[in-house]
């Protein structure tokens, strides 16, 4: 299997429904050794912490061509907490939590299922990784422009 880094980073004020943005590196070496990195910034509007995180997870695979060895580098627990622990719960009971309410960003968790198949995902422990900084220096100066 391929092996890819991917780095996620958002920029949203707040836990309400406002203006954001989301970043994603992802990086590879391909067979010759060579590395290769694609990084995309994206700004949203209506969009919630938890929601940009999804979408910057749905845009870093939408880099993949074959299915690979993904690590996902990123300091978003929602994303990080729910991919590994409830993600195919919620899918078997309907998209309903534990508590029986419908899962928050069905749609978005929906393209992820479909989007990781025939990855094999896993997440770093190590949150600040080398790009953190690079990343949100980035999306704060999108985010002034």
């Amino acid at each position: 299997m391929f092996k890819v880094n991917m780095y996620l980073d958002v920029s949203v004020r707040g836990i309400k429904k406002t203006l954001g943005w989301y970043g994603y590196l992802v990086e590879y070496t391909d067979s010759r050794g060579e590395k290769h990195i694609r990084e995309d910034y994206r700004m949203e509007r209506n969009v919630t912490p938890n929601m940009a995180v999804l979408m910057a997870f749905i845009g870093a695979l939408d880099c993949l061509g074959k299915a690979s060895e993904i690590i996902v580098f990123t300091d978003h627990a929602y994303l990080r907490e729910n991919f590994i622990k409830n993600l195919n719960t919620w899918k078997e009971n309907g998209w309903m939590t534990a508590h029986g309410e419908e899962v928050r960003n069905k749609g978005l968790w929906e393209k992820i299922i479909e989007k990781t198949s025939g990855h094999a995902v896993t997440f770093s422990k190590k949150y600040h990784h080398e790009y953190k900084n690079k990343m949100a220096a980035e999306l704060a100066k999108r985010r002034m422009g």
